[in-house]
């Protein structure tokens, strides 16, 4: 039975997967969806002014267990503010305990 070619995404104009950002959100829903809210945004700004590089933790402690630039001895800026424990697992979202930055690399690898 023949399939229809992929179209091309309405937003970028590339042949999916793409990477912009309506296209993520159709995948993995809004941030709001995840249940992010505008607090958060501003709880995460607010977090990695104060931890800005990749593996950093509350206390601005450094932490190789998910940070690959860290483990290679690399300091780079993170991108976002991930929670080492999910929250669909327990963790809280916003707990400092619970949080590093990570560059975006570091948070795709982490999975």
């Amino acid at each position: 039975m023949p399939t229809a070619p992929p179209r091309a995404c309405a937003t970028c104009g590339h042949v999916p997967p793409c990477a912009c950002a309506r296209a993520r959100e159709t995948r993995r829903g809004t941030r709001t969806a995840r249940g992010y809210s505008n607090a958060w945004v501003r709880y995460a700004r607010d977090f990695r002014a104060r931890y800005p590089f990749c593996g950093q933790r509350d206390g601005g402690t450094f932490s190789s267990e998910h940070s690959q630039c860290w483990r290679a001895g690399r300091k780079v800026l993170g991108d976002c503010v991930d929670h080492i424990r999910p929250i669909r697992a327990g963790g809280s979202i916003f707990d400092p305990g619970n949080h590093q930055t990570l560059c975006t690399r570091c948070n795709v690898m982490k999975g």
